[in-house]
């Protein structure tokens, strides 16, 4: 029942990306890892439920593929320009209520 339960979890996470398993889980394996995270955490007080979701999608983590975005020297030179207003309002702001 306990495996039936994990495997129930997993699935509900591989479904919303949350964590990704490969074509050779077992639940066997997936039972083993939620009962090593719940037994190296029993101070936590979740309920188990959402320990074991927390162990499996730390376990499993699905590998995100970031788009590659090469930006032209135009766009650094205004990001830094930004950066640069940004910072100096900052300081002027940290002036003004530095002398209340």
């Amino acid at each position: 029942m306990c495996q039936v339960y994990i495997a129930g979890i997993a699935d509900g996470l591989q479904t919303s990306r949350l964590a990704c398993f490969g074509p050779r889980m077992t639940q066997e394996k997936l039972f083993a890892t939620s009962m090593w995270w719940l037994d190296s955490r029993p101070r936590e007080g979740f309920p188990a439920g959402l320990m074991i979701r927390n162990g499996l999608v730390k376990a499993f983590p699905c590998q995100m593929r970031r788009p590659v975005y090469a930006a032209t020297p135009e766009q650094k030179m205004e990001r830094f320009e930004k950066f640069v207003d940004f910072m100096s309002a900052t300081k002027t702001l940290l002036l003004i209520f530095a002398m209340k």
